[in-house]
Order: C-alpha cells, then structure tokens, then sequence
C-alpha cells in the first residue's frame, strides 16, 4: 500500500489488488475505504464527487494519473 497525499492535505492509502482488477482506496484520517476500477471514478466517489457526470475538479484526473504512472515505475 503507497501513500499519497491530497492536494487538500490528506493522506491518501492506495493499493492495487493482486490481480489489478480494482483499487483500494482509504483516507486514514477518517476511515472511509472504497474498492473500484477506474482509479479516477474511485477516488471521486472517496472524495464525495458525483460519479455519474464526473463532476469532479479537474485536478482529480491528473492526480489519479500520477498515481497511476509511480505504480507503473515501480513495478
């Protein structure tokens, strides 16, 4: 599990599933969890966006696309 943290300050927990199906996603600090594919849908409904217009900020795009291309360098 890698740690991330927001742009609003919180630590962000996230990690793939073995067989990199979904993510899990948890925000420590208030012990909200999800599990869902794609990362960016997943972390918007974490954050309390509407999913189903992704009607989120844009930073959220380019922050899950960050996450996404550490865990592509480390593995």
């Amino acid at each position: 599990m890698l740690s991330y943290q927001l742009p609003d300050g919180r630590l962000l927990l996230v990690e793939r599933t073995a067989d990199d199906a979904h993510w899990h996603l948890q925000l420590p600090a208030t012990s909200e969890k999800i599990v869902g594919e794609p990362l960016r849908s997943a972390l918007a409904a974490l954050l309390g966006y509407s999913v189903a217009h992704e009607d989120w900020p844009p930073w959220l795009d380019n922050f899950a696309a960050e996450i996404e291309r550490s865990l592509w360098r480390l593995s």
